[in-house]
């Protein structure tokens, strides 16, 4: 998923892999940039949303961004790219871990939204491409006052550079048909799209093969 992605170039731009230490700043950041989007708008809870949806890209960052995959951010801490190998390491998790992932859920979702971030999480984990090789891109956010100036596209620049450059194909997810399309102009090819129950999100699902250098 991402947010805040088009824009056209308007200054100089470095990027980095981010520092496990920057973890709150950067859940923070991710927070802001995707407060509009509609899935966390469905399945997040609707009282202490920021908070929540902080709390939900915390976790997501401290169990796999900076357990197993690469967070890549500008020097400005402005935008971040999350990405992520095709499968995680294997893992059987404890009694304890259990009941924390049961209460990080109601923290996230609340009650009332509980049973839909549950359904997300589920359809997710399913239509992940099993049987290839290949990075995905999890989460790419710009903070909305920095949006429109082209930093996500220079982000994702960044990542695609790397793939092509070791042959490696990408994989990125998306609830905004404006977004499946901006990726597109990437090399990104839509595979399938697939509804989220009954009033849900529909999730677009995009698949890049490595381009060679020019």
């Amino acid at each position: 998923m991402e947010a805040g992605l088009t824009g056209s170039p308007a200054r100089a731009l470095e990027f980095r892999q981010a520092d496990p230490t920057e973890h709150a700043a950067i859940a923070r950041l991710l927070a802001h940039a995707f407060a509009n989007d509609p899935a966390i708008g469905w399945m997040v809870r609707t009282d202490e949303r920021e908070a929540a949806t902080a709390a939900f890209f915390a976790k997501v960052l401290s169990d796999e961004g900076f357990a197993f995959g690469e967070v890549t951010i500008d020097r400005a801490l402005t935008a971040c790219a999350v990405w992520l190998p095709a499968a995680r390491p294997a893992h059987e998790a404890t009694a304890e871990e259990r009941a924390a992932e049961a209460a990080w859920v109601l923290g996230v979702a609340g009650p009332e939204r509980l049973q839909r971030f549950i359904d997300f999480l589920r359809i997710e984990a399913a239509i992940h491409p099993a049987g290839r090789n290949f990075r995905h891109l999890n989460f790419l956010g710009v903070l909305p006052e920095h949006q429109g100036q082209g930093i996500g596209t220079r982000l994702l620049a960044h990542g695609l550079a790397r793939l092509d450059r070791e042959r490696m194909a990408g994989y990125v997810e998306t609830v905004n048909p404006r977004n499946a399309r901006w990726y597109e102009r990437f090399g990104f090819r839509l595979e399938r799209t697939v509804a989220v129950g009954e009033d849900g999100p529909t999730i677009h699902c995009l698949w890049r093969e490595p381009e060679r250098p020019a």
